[in-house]
């Protein structure tokens, strides 16, 4: 399960009520270009906090890119309807749509980064990793 991070700017943002809100509006089919923060509500500035400010950001979907970190959110997490995790992987792994100011590994904590590659496979459910001096 992911980490219900909550956003350090607002400490009544977390991510369990900011993904919720965009679920809404997804499962309803409404476009990517039409999301407001009044359509999502309270929550809609957790995005923004989250991401990075200077724009650009991914419309990992539909393609193209966004100055909005709020639809840009909204595009990745669409994209993964019934099963967000794989959108926050995505954004959590690879930056998509756009760098965190939390840095990477913000929601899905492991300890991979003293693995060695032979050592684990996405889909497993353990890792196994070698103890180095000095690390947590």
């Amino acid at each position: 399960m992911p980490l219900n991070y909550v956003d350090p700017k607002n400490k009544s943002l977390d991510y369990f009520s900011a993904v919720t809100a965009l679920a809404k509006l997804y499962r309803q089919g409404v476009p990517t270009s039409s999301i407001t923060p009044a359509m999502v509500g309270p929550t809609a500035p957790y995005w923004g906090d989250l991401l990075r400010p200077g724009g650009g950001y991914s419309l990992f979907c539909s393609g193209g890119t966004t100055n909005d970190p709020l639809q840009a959110a909204y595009d990745l997490f669409g994209c993964f309807s019934l099963n967000e995790t794989t959108a926050l992987f995505i954004m959590d792994y690879f930056d998509i749509p756009g760098p965190m100011n939390t840095g990477s590994n913000t929601f899905l904590t492991h300890s991979s980064r003293h693995c060695t590659p032979g050592d684990q496979t996405r889909m497993q459910t353990t890792t196994r990793c070698r103890r180095m001096s000095g690390t947590p």
